[in-house]
């Protein structure tokens, strides 16, 4: 079948499904509220409303509304969050609240999946470590914004994002999805198909078992000039899960991940020649593994939580080696007292071991080194260790104090501190105010703090240089005029630092949900390099602690119904500013305004529509200079439906990008796909 045929089938397909509504009878929604509970902003699981910090939920039933090529595409549509919006390059990336997308950790079910970033030869040349789970197997996510580096340590500056997957139900079920996606304006795009398949129920009374498996194939776009196509990939994602729960007060849990990312070649045209040329981004191939072993206890004096769990990333090829892999074992006991006020106390701890081969980047410098030392070997590893506290205070009944503490020891940086206090008043049931004040940090890699750390720029990574006279070891002269440069690690980094101030308010009766919260993060100590000398005929840089920020904003969420089957859910982020306060640049790939908006529409019970815009204010993807590149403020509409045939089928058709807006700006950092139309189904058993 060709694609116009498939495409003409495709859109037949949505009408019908579209327009079985009239043969339906009309219902009203249920009134009655039920809590949304959430475990990631606080030690112990609260209502949304009442949680210690700014978060946001993302539910199974937004996940099924339509194709997910990427989870960044849903997390775009949260409030405090930009990128997600490419299928590639830095365009891909979520950023909460500016802060770029390394200052994002990002767990599933509560523990770290690792990081892929210094697999790469230079971290903007891979994906971001969203995709290693299939969507299937997601109940929820949940997205805190602002430092939680009090409960989760190191590379919580600028929040967490969690991954919450399905629980193993108490007979035996599970769904299988299939989604396809194409191009409506030319045969050179990529189409995509998504598929994936879970299942899971009681093997015996004590024992359950939850297998899931998931494959999402995106071709690759031919024949396009420079920021208006991309390369395709292929992720597969395998999981297994055994939970043994011999009594009521304790379970225990095993689980082992297997994923694979490869990255499919297209072909672009040479803006100067108009040659075809192939095109690349991202590890030709990318493997993840991921093991875990977790207990839940329940005690006389409070509940207990003990992981320990191993990730591994390998990209190696022949001849070269690409591997990261860490260690860890955590737990925490949760109990509650009383002590002049009713309390909930939590303690726990965090050891973690890390491991990076990456022989194209370490101990590759020219001559070995750049200060008369040797510095050849492609491993570096470190180790550390935390302590945490955080108190949930009932100062009265309706007003919650949460103050918290973390030590992180490390190696080579030494002892930090990440305090946090938050109080959250509940004026009525339908009315809450809540703030607070948070430090939030980030450790060095284990690359960045290595002087053997070798990464070669051809001459962008090297304009500190510019004009500037160095003497070598031997006092020998010499000015940089341009060329390439070494850029290089360093063994006395500081930690990179964030204070966050946030004040909200939510109200959420008659049926709406409205929310406004004013957030300032300072940021200081940001890695960056800078001009570090000439030694042996080569010209280098240096990480080095040079830089500070400050992100300020507003962050807005109004939804309510118009009529008992049509809702409107609106949410806004505003920066009041978002700039480097050493540079005076304006922080990249952050937009002052973005807004999100949808109409859904439920005609019948069966049938779901949405109509959902987004709109993009301008954002430099360069850094401002004599030539910045800066992409136009845009909105991007979309169209999804959703038919319920029965309780176990479940079909849905739509366009993405529906009125076809067509954006380039000559590069492909930032790049939005042209319209799209999508079929698909899940099936329930």
């Amino acid at each position: 079948m060709n694609k116009q045929l498939r495409f003409q089938t495709l859109s037949i397909s949505i009408l019908t499904a579209m327009s079985i509504s009239a043969y339906a009878k009309d219902t009203s929604e249920d009134a009655t509220k039920l809590k949304t509970i959430v475990v990631t902003a606080s030690s112990q699981a609260v209502d949304v409303k009442e949680a210690p910090a700014s978060i946001s939920v993302i539910t199974s039933e937004d996940i099924e509304k339509q194709p997910v090529g990427s989870l960044g595409e849903l997390l775009s549509k949260v409030p405090g969050v930009t990128g997600g919006i490419s299928p590639s390059g830095e365009g891909s990336k979520i950023k909460l609240r500016g802060l770029p997308d390394n200052y994002t950790l990002i767990l599933v079910d509560g523990k770290r999946i690792g990081s892929s970033r210094d697999t790469n030869y230079r971290p903007d040349l891979g994906r971001q470590d969203l995709n290693w789970i299939t969507p299937d197997m997601i109940e929820r996510i949940e997205v805190v914004r602002g430092p939680m580096s009090s409960l989760y340590g190191s590379d919580a500056m600028g929040g967490v994002i969690n991954i919450i997957t399905k629980k193993i139900p108490s007979v035996w079920g599970g769904n299988v999805t299939l989604n396809y996606t194409q191009p409506t304006t030319s045969s050179d795009l990529g189409t995509s198909l998504q598929t994936g398949i879970m299942a899971a129920g009681p093997l015996t009374d004590t024992l359950g078992l939850r297998l899931t498996a998931g494959m999402t194939e995106r071709e690759a776009d031919k024949k396009y000039k420079a920021g208006n196509g991309t390369t395709g990939s292929q992720d597969q994602n395998y999981n297994a899960m055994l939970h043994y729960q011999p009594t009521d007060k304790h379970s225990l849990s095993f689980e082992a991940g297997h994923s694979i990312q490869k990255n499919e070649k297209g072909s672009q045209i040479n803006a100067t020649t108009g040659a075809e040329q192939e095109t690349s981004w991202g590890a030709n191939k990318l493997e993840h593994n991921s093991y875990s072993i977790s207990h839940d206890g329940e005690w006389a004096i409070g509940k207990s939580k003990l992981s320990a769990y191993y990730n591994d990333y390998d990209s190696s090829v022949l001849g070269s080696k690409t591997k990261s892999d860490e260690m860890i074992v955590e737990g925490s006991l949760t109990m509650p007292f009383e002590a002049m006020f009713k309390q909930v106390l939590t303690v726990g701890g965090q050891w973690k071991k890390q491991e990076l081969t990456n022989t194209d980047t370490i101990g590759t410098l020219p001559g070995g080194s750049w200060d008369g030392k040797s510095y050849t070997d492609p491993t570096v590893n470190n180790k550390n260790w935390a302590l945490f506290f955080e108190d949930n205070i009932s100062l009265l009944d309706d007003l919650t104090l949460t103050v918290g503490n973390r030590l992180d020891h490390d190696d080579k940086y030494g002892a930090h501190h990440s305090p946090r206090g938050y109080l959250v008043y509940s004026l009525t049931d339908d009315l809450v105010i809540k703030g607070g004040v948070a430090k939030g940090f980030r450790a060095p890699t284990v690359k960045e703090s290595s002087p053997g750390g070798a990464t070669q720029s051809g001459g962008n990574g090297c304009n500190g240089l510019k004009g500037k006279t160095w003497y070598d070891s031997k006092q020998k002269p010499d000015t940089y005029t341009g060329g390439g440069c070494y850029m290089t690690g360093n063994p006395n980094l500081k930690p990179e630092e964030s204070t966050n101030y946030e004040i909200g308010v939510n109200y959420t009766g008659f049926g709406a949900d409205l929310g406004l919260t004013l957030f300032h993060t300072d940021f200081k100590n940001k890695i960056a390099y800078s001009p570090l000398g000439h030694e042996g005929g080569i010209w280098f840089t240096r990480n080095e602690n040079i830089q500070k920020a400050v992100t300020r904003g507003i962050e807005m969420v109004v939804n309510f119904p118009v009529l008992d089957n049509l809702k409107w859910n609106n949410n806004a982020t505003y920066f009041l500013k978002a700039k480097n306060e050493d540079t005076g640049a304006t922080l990249l790939t952050t937009s002052k305004l973005t807004v999100n908006s949808a109409l859904n529409w439920q005609p019948t019970d069966p049938l779901n529509v949405e109509l959902s815009a987004q709109y993009l204010g301008k954002q430099y993807l360069t850094d401002k200079g004599a030539t910045p590149t800066m992409q136009k403020p845009h909105t991007i509409v979309n169209l999804a439906s959703n038919y319920q045939v029965n309780d176990k089928l479940i079909v849905r058709g739509g366009f993405t990008n529906l009125l076809d807006k067509k954006l380039s700006n000559g590069r492909d950092a930032y790049f939005v796909e042209r319209q799209k139309v999508f079929v698909g189904a899940t099936f329930k058993f």
